[in-house]
Order: structure tokens, then C-alpha cells, then sequence
């Protein structure tokens, strides 16, 4: 062994005794066995290709691989409860920071939460079981069947009682309701109350629900081991015949006590406030709970003075010193600014305002003077040919009044206007000395000038030529417009003389041109002014005058609208049959013999005339025709013709039976104000078509024409004064059916 250690020693010392040589050669500097040509740290003799890798950040082993498969695996601890997120790891080969060894951590975002934690009442699963909340709460029984008591054989822990379970057990039966330990013992076959005896309650009182709304009338009871049909246990009904009316109702605001509290319409009505001074602003501090609004009250509350009438938050602000439009600031915007006037000129200097409702001592409401110590010189004061601004134009001696006034005169027709002068000691270029032109655009026009019949003062009198009424037309007899020269009121505000009193008279005197606009005046010269109406002058031989228009989106000329009975127009500038709602004055101010309806539905259209027992207009008509029905003879006014003239109305507004509720009519007719025995209306029409299932007027049921409406209550809740909740203007009311269509009322 020396030997060789001896040789080995020798070699080495030979090998590294020559630098110069030109052979490479490899050394075991740590002297671990491996040359440098394979040892990774020569070095360090505990590195080299047979080394154990131990975790040290080293590569222990020479293999070009720091630490491997000697790493630990740690998971992040963020909620530091000792146990990681098997989800999020780190390989080290010491414990990092806010890291764990463990990684059973169920929710690493709870610090409540981890294996081994006891699980409490508090919706998180604490022991990373899989279950949230298992095996901790109170005791109690699933009730199954919700009565309030559960089966003492299904015990369960809860942490917060739902209705999944109750304190109660005993229940003999969880998949019954009214199977319970306090529950009454029904004459059913079962044991109701769980005393293992069947049947065994004597007869109990039960209430008729007559409106099964769950509720019982206290006043109809009846004994019986078990609840009868349409009986219930409890009295609690206030109301028996409204469904809508019961303890557990939602009270409306409609003066019932809807939920049976002895309370009518608490928390539901709507706070109102007076308005004393009837300003239409209502006093915050003076209310009342209403659920329509009282007389005198408003759901405004910002008037500031209900004492007054002229103090409201619209009212206009004026100088004197109070808040007249409830702002809280006093005399806003309205103070006028007053000037220092020291020269007593009466204009002020602009350098020196004061805002005041009042002027103050020596103060003016103009500026501009232009000096303030001299009570000569000021806007307004007389110009003079001084070479001093005497009127504070910054122009001296413009307009002097020692000067001769020239008039503008445009047209060079010798005569100026007054509105534009100009003083000057010589005429400029344009003016003149001859004052009275009334036209200063036209050279025809001015003092001396010829008449003409055009309706123009020629000759600047002040008078229209050839007016002898003084209406401002000239008359027709010399090219004016004038029909009438002796009455001033003709022609009309539209500048059209009236053709005639109606569409008949027109038609009747030979000046019809066709259907179309014409000027009407019903009552003759001298009375109310003409106005334009549409004429029919060929349909039902001629003459009839459009007296109301039905829109067919929807009309409010519904029975109970008041335009049927009063003298109000509605869109009386447009007279064209077609368009909206309109009411002309032709309804009121035309005595007719016939009246005319039609219907234009959506596939077919036409119209129906009657004669009139006398002549009336259509206010009078509709206002003196009592509404009724022909049971007593009392009401309506009904026109005579068969079933199939009258079914005509239902084919000119596009319906046939099979679009009613009747089907087969057996009752039909048509006429005015038509209604049934007037106790609880069913159907009713102003003007058309009445049908009834029955062969009498009671109890109507369909309505076709102007102002229909179909209703039927037997609780008579609407008044004969107020429309049914199922009224059309024009078309048809079928029960809970509405057709709306267009439509027109003619008068001849």
C-alpha cells in the first residue's frame, strides 16, 4: 500500500512538475477520487458524481440538478389556522413563511375551518367534513306535513328552526295536517287529536264560507263532527260575500275595511292639504287622510301664506317687501336701480347705483347724465345750436330745436312719416317738410291720392275706400271682398261669407258645389258668428251637416261623457269627417228633422237615418229624450223598422251576431238613449243598436253605436250617471269586449 501510495504521489508530482508541457492534465484537487474533468466542485470533497444529494441549495451530486427529490412540499397558509391549501404548494427544504406541512385545509380563506375543528353553528363547514353545520343545534322532530308537531322518530339537530321542523313532537301522523296532538278528533276515520282512539271529539261549530275566501261568516254556523262543504272552523269573516274581504285581505283605499281589522283604509290613505285662500296651494301645517281628495284640499304643500291668495310658490314677485312666491327671500329680482342725481336734472350718474323698491332721497330711476353738476345738460334736454352736448349724446348740436323737422320719405312721393324725422336747418336727402303719408312703401299711397276697392286707404284718411261699414273689406260691387258692406259683421273671422243657415239650406237654394267645407251661420245675420261645417251633399239625397266626429283609436264621447249634454265644442277647426274627437257647433245650433249615424269599421262601413219626431237640434234631442227603455214606454226614443234594418248597425261597424255575446238576439232596437229597466244597467247606446238574449228590455247585454257600454253587476256599484268600466265612444260593447271604430253624427 505505501508502495503504491508512493508511486500514485510520484505520478502526481511528475505530472504537474513540467507547466510547459504540452499534454492536459486532469487533477483531484479536493481529492475526493474524481478528476476536475468530472468532479462539479473540485473543490469541496463532499461533491462529486457519487455524493448523496441532501437539501442544501448545492448540487450534491453533479448531475446538473440542485435538490432533487429531496425537497419537501409546503402549502400556503393564508388564514394561518395551521393547515394549508392542498391546492397552492411550494417544494423547499425549510418551512416558508405563512406556509404549512399539512394541506387538509377545506377553506384556507376561514380561519374557523380546518380538520379537527369542532363544528359550530355558523354555516361553515368548521371541521372540513364535507357537511356544514352536522351533529351541532338544538334537538328538534321533522314536521313533515307543517301542523306544528312532529314525529317523535325522526329527531333532528338544527342550528336555526325552519319550517321543516318544530319543538313539538307527538304527531302520530307527519303526512297529515290535521292529524296532531291538538288537533279536534273529526268524525273521519282517523285519529285526529294522536289519543290512539279514533273518532272520539264530540261536534264542533263550523262557519259558511260562502265566498271561499278560507274565512267564516260568524252569524251562519252550524254543528257537525266534521266541516261540511263550503264551511270552514273559523268566524273571522267580516264580509262572507266578497272574496276580496277577508283578515288576511290587503287593505285598499276605498272606505271598506278590506282585512276585517274594525279599521277602515289605515296606512292607505293619502294626506291632503288644505288651501284656504284657494290659490291652488295647499297649508303644511292644516291636513287630512283621505283616499279621494276632499273639497278645499290639495296634494300640494308649499303655500307659505294660506291667508292669501296672491302668496303661492307660482305667484309673481313684486316690490313691497313680502316672500310672494314662498322662496324664503324677499323681493328677489324684482328691485329696481336707482341713481344719485345731484343736479335735480331727473337723470342720475351711472357711477353711483342703488338697488331699492322705493326711490331714495335724491335719487332717479335714469342714468346717463353726462354732468351731474350742471342741471342743463342730461339725456332728453333740448339739443341747442350752442356747440355744447346738451343732451348727452356725445354728438353737439345734432337736432337743435331752432331747427326745421324733415320727414322720412321713402317712396318719394312727397309726404313723410312721422315716425321717422330728423331736425336740420336744411332738408337731408330722402326727407321732406310734408307730413301724413300712411304708407311710406308705396308712391300710390298718401294724402290726395285716388280711392281704390281693394280694401287699402289711399288717400290716408283713416278710412278704408269704399268701406261703408267700417269692417276694413271694401265692397264687392267695386272688386272688394265685402258680401255685405251694410253689416260689419259679415263676412265672418275667416274673411267667407255664410252660404246659407245649414247644409240643407245650401243645398235647398241651389249653391251646393258638392260635398265638402262650407260657411254656415244658423242664426242669420246680425246674430253669432258664421263658422265653417262639413257638408254631405250627395249621400241620403244631400243636405246633411257634420255634428260630431268619433275617433276610431278611442273616443271619449263615451254615454256619460258630458258633450252629449252640453253646449261645448271639441276641435271644431278641423271639419273633416275623419280624425279625432271632434264636436261642432252645428250640434247645438241646427234644428233638424233627421239624424244620421255612421260607422266605418275596419272591413265594411255605413250609415243609418231616422226622421225626427219634430224638429230639434241634437242637444235638445239628446238632453229631453229621457233614457230608458220601452218596457213602460217612459224612456228612449225608439225608431220603427224590422230586425234586419236594425242588425244593419252591426254590419256597418264590421260585426255580426257571432261577435256578441247574445248569439240570437231576441230582443232587438234601435234608437235614442236607449238603457234597460235603469236599476243595474246592463247595455245602453246614445244613439244605435240594443240586443238581449231575452225577449225583453231587462237586463241588456250588447251595445252597438255612439256611446255604447255593456255591463252587468248584481251589486248595482255603478251609478246610471257614470260610465261602465266597458264603454266605447263609437263601435261596439259586447259583455268585457270593446271594439272602438271611427264614426260620425250627422243633422238634416
Amino acid at each position: 500500500m505505501l508502495l503504491l501510495l508512493t508511486t500514485l504521489l510520484a505520478c502526481r508530482e511528475s505530472k504537474t512538475s513540467d507547466p510547459t508541457s504540452e499534454d492536459v492534465v486532469d487533477i483531484d484537487e479536493d481529492g475526493d477520487g474524481y478528476l476536475n474533468d468530472e468532479d462539479c466542485d473540485d473543490d469541496n470533497a463532499l461533491i462529486n458524481p457519487q455524493a448523496e444529494e441532501i437539501c442544501d441549495g448545492v448540487d450534491n451530486n453533479c448531475n446538473g440538478t440542485i435538490d432533487e427529490d429531496v425537497q419537501q412540499i409546503f402549502y400556503i397558509d393564508t388564514d394561518a389556522d395551521g393547515f394549508g391549501d392542498p391546492n397552492s404548494v411550494m417544494l423547499s427544504c425549510e418551512l416558508p413563511a405563512g406556509y404549512s406541512q399539512n394541506g387538509s385545509d377545506c377553506d384556507d380563506g376561514e380561519a374557523r375551518a380546518y380538520p379537527g375543528s369542532d363544528e359550530e353553528c355558523d354555516e361553515i363547514d368548521n371541521d372540513c367534513n364535507g357537511l356544514i353545520d352536522d351533529e351541532v343545534g338544538d334537538w328538534y322532530y321533522l314536521d313533515l306535513d307543517g301542523d306544528g308537531y312532529g314525529d317523535d322518530n325522526q329527531p333532528v339537530r338544527l342550528c336555526i328552526l325552519d319550517d321543516s321542523a318544530t319543538l313539538l313532537g307527538g304527531d302520530c301522523n307527519d303526512r297529515n295536517e290535521s292529524v296532531h296532538p291538538d288537533a279536534p278528533d273529526y268524525c273521519d276515520g282517523l285519529d285526529n287529536d294522536c289519543n290512539d282512539i279514533i273518532d272520539d271529539g264530540e261536534s264542533f261549530t263550523f262557519y259558511a264560507d260562502s265566498d271561499s275566501d278560507g274565512y267564516g261568516d260568524p252569524l251562519t254556523s252550524i254543528e257537525a263532527c266534521a266541516p261540511p262543504e263550503d264551511y270552514v272552523s273559523n268566524a273571522f269573516d267580516c264580509n262572507d260575500l266578497d272574496t276580496n274581504i277577508h283578515p288576511l285581505a290587503e287593505e285598499i283605499c276605498n272606505e271598506i275595511d278590506d282585512n276585517c281589522n274594525i279599521t277602515v283604509d289605515e296606512g292607505v290613505q293619502t294626506t291632503f292639504y288644505f288651501d284656504a285662500d284657494l290659490d291652488g296651494y295647499g297649508n303644511a301645517s292644516n291636513t287630512i287622510l283621505a283616499c279621494t281628495m276632499p273639497a278645499g284640499y290639495l296634494l300640494d304643500d308649499q303655500d307659505c301664506d294660506d291667508a292669501d291668495n296672491d302668496i303661492h310658490p307660482a305667484a309673481i314677485e313684486i316690490c313691497n317687501g313680502d316672500d310672494e312666491n314662498c322662496n324664503n327671500v324677499v323681493d328677489e329680482g324684482v328691485q329696481s336701480t336707482f341713481y344719485m342725481d345731484f343736479d335735480g336734472d331727473g337723470i342720475g350718474d351711472t357711477t353711483q347705483p342703488v338697488q331699492a323698491c322705493d326711490a331714495p332721497a335724491n335719487h332717479v330711476l335714469t342714468n346717463g347724465d353726462c354732468d351731474d353738476n350742471d342741471g342743463n345738460r342730461y339725456p332728453g334736454a333740448d339739443e341747442l345750436c350752442d356747440e355744447i352736448d346738451n343732451n348727452c349724446n356725445s354728438v353737439v348740436d345734432e337736432g337743435a330745436i331752432d331747427e326745421t323737422v324733415f320727414y322720412l320719405d321713402l317712396d318719394e312721393d312727397g309726404y313723410g312719416v312721422d315716425s321717422t324725422s330728423v331736425s336740420a336747418c336744411s332738408a337731408p336727402t330722402g326727407f321732406t317738410d310734408a307730413l301724413g303719408d300712411c304708407d311710406d312703401q308705396n308712391d300710390t299711397i298718401h294724402p290726395g291720392a285716388s280711392e281704390g276697392c281693394d280694401g287699402t286707404d289711399y288717400n290716408c284718411d283713416g278710412l278704408i275706400d269704399n268701406d261703408l261699414d267700417e269692417d276694413g273689406l271694401s265692397d264687392q260691387s267695386c272688386g272688394g271682398t265685402d258680401c255685405d258692406d251694410t253689416d260689419p259683421s259679415l263676412p265672418n273671422t275667416n274673411g267667407v261669407c255664410a252660404a246659407g243657415l245649414s247644409c240643407r239650406d245650401i243645398l235647398d237654394s241651389g249653391l251646393s258645389t258638392g260635398d265638402g267645407i262650407y260657411e254656415i251661420d244658423p242664426d242669420g245675420s246680425g246674430g253669432e258668428d258664421p263658422f265653417s261645417v262639413y257638408c254631405d251633399m250627395s249621400t241620403d239625397g244631400g243636405g246633411w251637416t257634420l255634428a260630431m266626429r268619433f275617433d276610431p283609436a278611442g273616443s271619449t264621447f263615451t254615454f256619460n261623457s258630458s258633450y252629449w249634454t252640453d253646449d261645448i265644442t271639441l276641435n271644431e277647426s278641423n271639419p273633416d269627417p275623419e280624425g279625432s274627437d271632434a264636436k261642432y257647433a252645428s250640434y247645438f245650433s241646427i234644428e233638424g228633422s233627421a239624424i244620421r249615424g255612421c260607422l266605418k269599421g275596419t272591413t265594411s262601413e255605413g250609415c243609418k237615418s231616422y226622421p225626427l219626431p219634430q224638429s230639434t237640434t241634437l242637444l235638445d234631442l239628446f238632453v229631453d229624450t229621457p233614457i230608458g227603455s220601452d218596457s213602460s214606454g217612459n224612456g228612449g226614443l225608439f225608431f220603427y223598422e224590422t230586425d234586419n234594418e236594425r242588425l244593419n248597425w252591426l254590419s256597418y261597424a264590421g260585426f255580426s251576431l257571432a261577435n256578441t255575446t247574445v248569439g240570437s238576439a231576441l230582443y232587438i232596437r234601435t234608437g235614442i238613449n236607449i238603457d234597460d229597466d235603469l236599476s243595474c244597467y246592463d247595455a245602453r247606446v246614445r244613439f244605435g243598436l240594443a240586443l238581449n238574449n231575452q225577449a225583453s228590455v231587462y237586463t241588456l247585454n250588447d251595445a252597438v253605436g255612439f256611446g255604447a257600454s255593456a255591463y252587468y253587476s248584481g251589486d248595482c256599484e255603478y251609478a246610471i250617471d257614470e260610465d261602465a268600466p266597458w264603454s266605447v265612444g263609437a263601435g261596439m260593447a259586447a259583455g268585457p269586449n270593446l271594439y272602438d271604430i271611427g264614426g260620425t253624427i250627422w243633422i238634416y
